[in-house]
C-alpha cells in the first residue's frame, strides 16, 4: 500500500497566498461570464421580458420571489398564503435588493449566477489543503460549468440550488482543513457552515448526517484516538440538531471556550461522551426521520401515499411519479450530466478512487458522491452533488497523467501542456452544452401581464385555482392565494386540483367551491358534510344537490396554453382518475395529441397508427375502424378574436377531434375529456355561463371567475 500511495502522490504545487486569491477570481470570472452567454442568447426578446428585465427561467423561484416581495412590503403575513418570508433565500433577496443599486427583477435574475459561481472557492480550497492548487483550478473551473451543475446555477434559475451545493462543499472543505490544522476556530467554521447550509437547505439534513457517519468511522480506522474528529463531529451534530438557533450558538460558545480553557485535558473522556451527546441530541430533535423519509420516496419509490383520518383512509397517486427530475435516468444521461461526456466521467470515478487512497480523508465527500449516484434511480434532480467531488477526481487524475508523461519524458512545460489540453478537452462538451441550452424563461410577457392584471381585480385573500406547476407564478404576479405549488403537490393535494380541471363544469364548480373552504383537504370536508365514503362525496358533487359553504371569498380559474403546450393534461388527470377509498386506478380517458401531423385531400394521417378520413368521419387505427362524433376546428383572427367550425358525423359516438389551427395542436379524445373543464374553457370556450364568467381572455391565457 506504501507503494501505491508512492506512486499517487503528486508534487506539492504551493504557491503564495496572493497567487491564490488571483486563482480564485479568474475561476470565479470565468464562471460568472460563461453565464452571461444565455443573457446574450435572449437580452433583445421583449416576449420574455418584464419591468424591462428577462423573466426568471425557473417557476421554483417564484415562491422565494414572493417572499422577498412581501418581506420588502412589510412582512405581511396571511392565512394559508404560504409566503415565505422567513426562509434564508427570500430574506438574502430582500436585503440585496435594499442594498444594491438594481431593481427586484434584475436580483432575482442573477443572484444564481453570481452565488452558483461561488463554488469555486470550496474546490479551491481543498486543492490548497492538499497542496495541490492546479488540481483545485483544474477542478474549479470544470465543476462550475458541468452540465448538471451548470443547468441548476444559470442565469435565471433563482432557486436553492445556487448554494445547496457550494455549502456542502464549503463543510467539506472546513472538514477537511479542520483535519489537517486541528485548530480550534476550524471548529466554529464548521459549524458555522453546517449551521448556513441548514437554514439555507434545510433538506440538506442528510447529507451533514452522512457526512458525519463517515468522518466518525474515519476516526475509528485512522485516528482513534484524536479527539479533535469527534468535536468536529459534535459541532456538525449540533448544527444540523432541531434546536432554536439562539441555543445551538450557546452551546458553540460554550464547548469552544471549554476546548480552549481545557486544551487536550479531557481528551480521552471526549472521545466517548462527545459523539454519544451528539446522537442524543440528533436522536430527542429530528432524529432519522428526514433521511427514512428521503429514502422511501427516492429510493424505494412509493406509489401511493396514504391521508389517514381518524375514522378511514385514503390512497392518493404519489407526484413523484410524475415528475421527470425524480424519475430513473439512462447511464448515459448520468454520466453527462456529471461529467459532462461519459468518457470524463470514468476518469473522473477512476480519480476520486485514487484520491481516497492517496488521501483517505477525501472519503468525506462519498455522501455527495452517493447523492449524485441515486440519481440513476432516484432522477437526474440529484446528479448535481456530484459535480465538484468529480471534477476534483478528474483534476486529480489529469494531475496524475501529467506527471507520469513527465517522468517518460522530461520535457519543459510537458506537464502544463497536457493538463491545459485535457482540461479544454474536458470542457468543451460542457461549453456546448451551455450555448445550445437556451431555457426559455418560466412565463412570457402576455402571461405576466394577464395575472398581473388579474391582481388589480382579485382580493388578496381570493383564491386562484390551476395545475400546481403554476402555483407559485400565480401567487407572485397576482398576489393571492393557490391550493397547489411546488411545495404543496402531494396526491391528496393534487386531486381536488386534478378533479377540477378534468372533470364537467358542473363538478368542478362544486369542488372548487369545497377546496377552497377545506384548504384542499378531502377528508375535512367529508367529516362536515358526513360522508364516511369519499366516492359518495364525489358523486354529490357532480350533481346540485350538495349544499355548498357560503361565499367568503371569490375563486378564479387561470388555464394556460402551457398544459396544452406541455402535453400534460393527461398527467393532470392521473391524480383523480383512482378510487381513494381502495387505491386502484381506473382506466384512463382517451387525449391524444399531436403537432405534427398530414393532411391530405381525403385523410388526416396524425402518427401513431391513428388516420382520419375527412369525408366520413371514420378513424383508423392499425387497420380497425372507429367513428367520430365532430371535427372542431379552432382558430383566431387577426384581431385575436375566437372561432369554431363544428363537422358533426356520428352523434351517437364518443371520439372528438379539436383541430386548434392557431396553435397547430390536433387532439382526438373521448367525451370525458371533452366535457371537461379545461377543454370546454380554454379550448373551446364553451363555458355555463350560470357558473362562470371571463375576467381576461387571449390565446395563451384565459381566466374565469366562479359565479356561485
Amino acid at each position: 500500500m506504501t507503494g501505491l500511495k508512492n506512486l499517487l502522490t503528486l508534487e506539492p504545487d504551493k504557491i503564495s497566498l496572493k497567487k491564490f486569491i488571483i486563482l480564485i477570481i479568474t475561476a470565479y470570472i470565468f464562471a460568472v461570464a460563461v453565464r452571461f452567454i444565455w443573457v446574450y442568447q435572449y437580452h433583445d426578446q421583449p416576449n420574455i421580458k418584464w419591468n424591462n428585465q428577462i423573466i426568471i427561467n425557473n417557476s421554483d423561484g417564484y415562491y422565494y420571489a414572493e417572499g422577498a416581495r412581501d418581506i420588502l412590503a412589510g412582512g405581511i403575513h396571511r392565512e394559508n398564503d404560504n409566503s415565505p418570508i422567513r426562509s434564508a433565500p427570500s430574506v438574502l433577496t430582500a436585503y440585496a435588493t435594499k442594498i444594491l443599486p438594481f431593481s427586484f427583477e434584475t436580483v432575482i435574475l442573477y443572484m444564481s449566477a453570481f452565488l452558483g459561481s461561488l463554488i469555486v472557492i470550496p474546490i479551491l480550497l481543498i486543492g490548497r489543503r492538499f497542496s495541490q492548487n492546479s488540481l483545485g483550478f483544474i477542478a474549479a473551473i470544470l465543476a462550475s460549468v458541468t452540465v448538471s451543475y451548470y443547468n441548476r446555477t444559470m442565469t435565471g434559475y433563482y432557486d436553492t440550488d445556487m448554494l445547496a451545493i457550494v455549502l456542502p462543499m464549503f463543510v467539506l472543505a472546513s472538514l477537511l482543513i479542520g483535519l489537517k490544522d486541528n485548530k480550534e476556530t476550524n471548529l466554529l467554521i464548521t459549524g458555522l457552515t453546517t449551521i448556513i447550509y441548514q437554514l439555507w437547505y434545510p433538506e440538506g439534513y442528510s447529507i451533514i448526517f452522512a457526512t458525519a457517519g463517515i468522518l466518525f468511522l474515519y476516526s475509528l480506522i485512522k485516528e482513534p484516538k484524536k479527539a479533535y474528529n469527534y468535536k468536529l463531529i459534535t459541532f456538525m451534530l449540533i448544527g444540523i440538531a432541531g434546536i432554536p438557533l439562539f441555543l445551538k450558538a450557546a452551546i458553540y460558545i460554550l464547548l469552544f471556550a471549554f476546548f480552549i480553557r481545557f486544551k487536550n485535558r479531557y481528551d480521552k473522556y471526549l472521545i466517548f461522551i462527545l459523539p454519544a451527546a451528539g446522537i442524543t441530541l440528533l436522536l430527542f430533535t429530528k432524529g432519522l426521520a428526514p433521511v427514512i423519509s428521503n429514502i422511501k420516496v427516492y429510493i424505494l419509490r412509493e406509489k401511493i401515499t396514504s391521508a389517514l383520518t381518524d375514522n378511514f383512509s385514503l390512497s392518493f397517486f404519489n407526484v413523484k411519479q410524475t415528475v421527470q427530475e425524480a424519475r430513473k435516468i439512462p447511464f448515459d444521461m448520468f454520466a453527462r450530466r456529471i461529467s459532462g461526456h461519459s468518457m470524463p466521467f470514468v476518469i473522473s470515478t477512476l480519480g476520486y478512487l485514487l484520491m481516497i487512497i492517496r488521501y483517505p480523508a477525501m472519503a468525506l465527500a462519498l455522501p455527495l458522491i452517493g447523492i449524485g449516484f441515486i440519481s440513476l434511480k432516484g432522477g437526474l434532480r440529484f446528479t448535481i452533488y456530484a459535480v465538484p467531488v468529480n471534477a476534483l477526481g478528474f483534476a486529480y487524475a489529469s494531475c496524475l497523467a501529467a506527471k507520469f508523461a513527465y517522468s517518460f519524458k522530461k520535457v519543459k512545460h510537458i506537464k502544463s501542456a497536457l493538463l491545459i489540453i485535457i482540461t479544454a478537452l474536458a470542457l468543451y462538451p460542457n461549453i456546448i452544452h451551455i450555448i445550445n441550452y437556451k431555457k426559455m424563461p418560466v412565463v412570457t410577457t402576455i402571461e405576466a401581464a394577464a395575472l398581473e392584471k388579474l391582481k388589480k381585480i382579485a382580493n388578496r385573500n381570493d383564491y386562484v385555482i390551476s395545475w400546481w406547476d403554476f402555483g407559485y407564478t400565480i401567487r407572485y404576479y397576482s398576489d393571492v392565494k393557490t391550493l397547489g405549488d411546488g411545495g404543496r403537490q402531494s396526491g391528496n393535494t393534487n386531486f381536488p386540483l386534478s378533479f377540477i380541471l378534468t372533470e364537467n363544469q358542473t363538478a368542478a364548480a362544486n369542488m372548487a367551491r369545497i377546496a377552497t373552504r377545506y384548504n384542499g383537504i378531502i377528508e375535512d370536508a367529508m367529516k362536515d358534510y358526513n360522508f364516511t365514503d369519499a366516492n359518495n362525496l364525489l358523486k354529490a358533487l357532480k350533481t346540485d344537490r350538495l349544499t355548498l359553504p357560503e361565499k367568503e371569498e371569490d375563486i378564479y380559474i387561470y388555464l394556460p396554453f402551457r398544459i396544452i403546450r406541455n402535453q400534460i393534461l393527461t398527467t393532470i388527470r392521473a391524480f383523480c382518475n383512482i378510487d381513494i377509498m381502495t387505491g386502484r386506478h381506473y382506466k384512463m380517458p382517451l387525449l391524444y395529441q399531436v403537432k405534427r401531423f398530414k393532411e391530405n385531400q381525403d385523410a388526416i394521417i396524425m402518427g401513431n397508427g391513428f388516420k382520419l378520413f375527412k369525408k366520413t368521419g371514420e378513424i383508423e387505427k392499425n387497420g380497425k375502424k372507429f367513428e367520430l362524433n365532430s371535427l372542431i376546428i379552432t382558430g383566431y383572427n387577426k384581431k385575436k378574436e375566437f372561432g369554431k367550425r363544428i363537422i358533426e358525423y356520428n352523434p351517437m359516438s364518443d371520439l372528438y377531434i379539436i383541430y386548434m389551427q392557431s396553435y397547430g395542436e390536433l387532439l382526438l379524445m373521448d367525451k370525458q375529456f371533452y366535457d371537461s373543464l379545461f377543454i370546454r374553457l380554454f379550448v373551446l370556450e364553451d363555458y355555463d355561463k350560470t357558473l362562470f364568467e371571463p375576467v381576461s381572455i387571449d390565446p395563451w391565457t384565459k381566466i374565469y371567475k366562479l359565479k356561485k
